[in-house]
């Protein structure tokens, strides 16, 4: 107590007190025992303390400047409250029962847990913690749809992660990564190239992410290099004669759309460089270059036949014999 209030401070019969104790001696520390004011007279305190001996108490007579107000910690009583959980929230609320030490601890009560039969949130605690809890579990029901949510999203979460680890500690990992325009021609239609590869021997799981990650998770090495090979997107130039070109693209696009959906590849004229550009899968990429070669041999092949029926023609009709419905005119290529 600061001196003012120790001026101020009038001690009455009945009040619980703290007196100071101090043994003689220069080193002597100084203590305090509670005890109960029986009567005043004169300046001084009849002072009454509880004792285990015979008696049970012990008396004292001292002045007022040993007497301070007793501080000692007093018997708090406890109570227990239900707060009924809504039928909608059950579900919730259980999900995310592990948060409820923390609104326990916010609220200062002794404990708050879900009762046995579900219905109900058991609170214990003194009465103002209990009023405290009041509010917060009406703040949390209305929360607990949300938390629940997130509840189960990282639960969701912490089970795929458990499942990668266990896959990365019995086998290895294969990545890779591909542009984010070039996913949907690496995953193929309905991720049918995905199901191809996950079904080769040795692939347990592949996952593609929205960047461009590509994941191979396999029982060895040597089979998730050859599922990358399958999946990698590689691109490849073929070199074509000018007049060639116009025969790829066909009449307005038609047979460069066609060579496309086929080969399940993006296929571009470079008309700078007189090169077919194509980009896919590798498999894929193959299968454009056979369609593409398939495509300029079978002009070829079409022009040289017309090149010799017309040069044929050309004979018979020097030699005066007559072609009739047969005559031919050149014309080469496919407008």
């Amino acid at each position: 107590m600061t001196p003012l209030e120790m001026e101020r401070y009038a001690p009455r019969d009945g009040d619980h007190v703290e007196v100071s104790f101090c043994e003689e001696g220069a080193d002597s520390q100084e203590s305090w025992w509670e005890g109960t004011i029986q009567r005043e007279k004169g300046g001084f305190y009849f002072i009454t303390f509880p004792d285990h001996g015979e008696t049970g108490q012990t008396n004292e007579v001292v002045e007022k400047e040993r007497l301070r107000p007793a501080y000692g910690l007093h018997p708090i009583q406890f109570d227990k409250r239900n707060f009924p959980i809504p039928p909608s929230l059950a579900a919730d609320l259980k999900a995310t029962e592990g948060s409820l030490p923390k609104l326990a601890k916010l609220a200062n009560l002794i404990a708050l847990n879900i009762s046995s039969d579900g219905r109900n949130l058991v609170a214990i605690g003194a009465t103002q913690a209990l009023e405290m809890a009041d509010a917060l579990v009406d703040m949390h029901f209305h929360k607990v749809p949300q938390l629940a949510k997130v509840a189960k999203q990282a639960q969701a979460l912490q089970g795929k992660m458990h499942g990668v680890q266990q896959t990365l500690s019995s086998g290895v990992i294969e990545q890779f990564r591909v542009d984010g325009s070039q996913i949907g021609m690496l995953v193929g239609v309905k991720g049918s190239n995905i199901k191809k590869v996950q079904g080769m021997p040795g692939i347990k799981k592949v996952d593609v992410r929205q960047d461009g990650m590509v994941n191979v998770y396999a029982d060895t090495r040597e089979a998730a290099l050859a599922a990358r090979e399958k999946l990698e997107i590689v691109q490849d130039r073929i070199a074509v004669q000018t007049n060639e070109i116009g025969l790829i693209i066909g009449k307005g696009g038609q047979q460069i759309r066609e060579l496309e959906q086929i080969s399940s590849c993006r296929i571009t004229v470079e008309n700078a460089t007189k090169e077919i550009v194509v980009i896919g899968l590798r498999t894929s990429v193959e299968k454009a270059r056979a369609l593409l070669t398939y495509t300029i041999e079978t002009f070829k092949e079409q022009r040289d036949q017309e090149q010799q029926i017309h040069s044929l023609s050309q004979e018979l009709y020097q030699l005066g014999v007559p072609l009739g419905a047969q005559s031919y005119e050149q014309g080469y290529g496919y407008g």
